[in-house]
């Protein structure tokens, strides 16, 4: 799986998520820089 495809899921968990949104951006972040 590639970093992009990783990122796009992760986004997808984090609106799935709610109120743990917040900790899954931070990865994303994280991951995108």
């Amino acid at each position: 799986m590639s970093r992009k495809q990783m990122i796009a899921d992760l986004k997808v968990v984090s609106t799935a998520l709610g109120d743990k949104k917040q900790l899954v951006d931070r990865v994303i972040q994280a991951l995108e820089y």
